[in-house]
């Protein structure tokens, strides 16, 4: 099933500009769709390597080993806010929800003798009018799981991580199950008054030259984790649907979806009336003492963020953040991993700014921000993302 989103081919700000905001009523109730492929049919394979081979390579009693893993899962642990029906429906107005993949990627890096392997699988809880082709919205989920081997991890090795992602809870972590959590309790609308985007992560030159020292990922692979991550933080902590990031794509271009059964349907994404854009500015480490037994580091990593209405050009935030940890490592140890508490000073970055928005404590950002005015900067973006909801 392949879909095919863009831009609607007028301003939506506009309207919602020259109307008075209308409050939508939460749904009562959703039809499911499935599994999802964010690809067309030609690049699926290769965006989504161990995903797909897995759910063409084992079928369930002709069903995709996914799809089935997926429906088990959700009907043992249904919605509450709202009733699901596992069937199809073309009426105007009615809202379908599906589990849509936008993000495979594995990472190997070797340190000494050891290979640390890093997974990480993204996806939306997508809503969407079926009969006028449109989303509605999106609330993004992810995991990662990170894993070590004495031996480099072999093709057979990485598919079958992957697997165990989907179909077991071996690793405590299983991505349907983070997508049945969050759909517990979500409360999804018939319509939303305005929408928010993350269009742009970038990296300063410095940033750039370091993440192919400190990370297995490329540029373009460190963007996607960036913006995956970031927005699903925004979303889960201040409860508000979030556009997909489309790391890279043209905004508003073709976004394909490959379903479950094959079928294929083209949908409108509606244009952000507000924007995000990332900027990452760089990682730094430093030994801070050592001894004959152990030596302390610190690792510090931060970003820009800023949060604007392409209509009138106004800038609601513009701030930058930094984060850092300290880390006891044995002395002279060769086989450490860097990438692992760069990414551990990002989380904690991200999960604690997304929820200083509406919390907004002067002792937390006085230690990781020289932004002035920060605290009527946030309150003011409180305001867009209230308008989100």
């Amino acid at each position: 099933m392949r879909v095919i989103f863009a831009k609607l081919g007028f301003s939506l700000a506009m309207l919602i500009v020259a109307a008075a905001p209308v409050s939508a009523a939460p749904i009562e109730k959703a039809y499911f769709a499935g599994f999802a492929f964010i690809s067309d049919n030609v690049d699926v394979g290769v965006r989504f390597p161990f995903s797909y081979q897995i759910s063409e390579s084992t079928p369930d009693n002709e069903q995709d080993v996914l799809q089935a893993e997926l429906m088990k899962r959700l009907r043992a642990n249904m919605p509450e806010g709202f009733e699901l029906d596992f069937n199809q429906s073309n009426d105007p107005g009615a809202i379908t929800l599906a589990f849509a993949l936008d993000w495979e990627n594995v990472s190997i890096v070797q340190y000494g003798d050891d290979y640390k392997v890093s997974i990480d699988l993204h996806a939306q809880i997508l809503a969407f009018d079926f009969a006028e082709k449109k989303i509605i919205a999106a609330h993004p989920i992810s995991i990662q799981l990170r894993d070590g081997s004495k031996e480099k991890p072999t093709e057979e090795y990485l598919e079958r991580r992957v697997r165990e992602m989907y179909l077991t809870n071996i690793h405590g972590i299983n991505i349907f199950d983070e997508f049945v959590a969050r759909l517990k309790n979500l409360v999804i609308k018939e319509k939303y008054r305005n929408y928010i985007q993350l269009v742009n992560v970038d990296l300063t030159d410095r940033a750039a030259k370091k993440v192919t020292e400190i990370s297995p990922l490329s540029e373009s692979a460190f963007k996607g984790f960036v913006g995956q991550h970031f927005t699903k933080f925004l979303s889960v902590n201040q409860d508000v649907a979030v556009l997909p990031f489309s790391k890279g794509q043209a905004i508003g271009g073709a976004m394909a979806a490959r379903f479950a059964d094959g079928s294929v349907f083209s949908f409108q994404l509606p244009e952000p009336d507000y924007q995000m854009e990332i900027e990452y500015t760089g990682f730094a480490s430093k030994q801070l003492g050592k001894n004959e037994v152990k030596e302390k580091w610190l690792y510090v990593t931060g970003y820009s963020l800023e949060v604007s209405e392409p209509l009138s050009g106004r800038k609601y935030l513009s701030g930058s953040f930094r984060n850092s940890t300290i880390v006891t490592k044995i002395a002279n140890d060769t086989k450490g991993d860097p990438w692992s508490y760069y990414q551990q000073v990002f989380f904690e970055l991200s999960n604690g700014l997304t929820k200083q928005i509406s919390e907004r404590s002067s002792d937390w950002f006085s230690k990781r921000t020289k932004t002035e005015n920060i605290l009527e900067q946030l309150k003011a973006f409180e305001g867009v993302l209230e308008r989100c909801r």
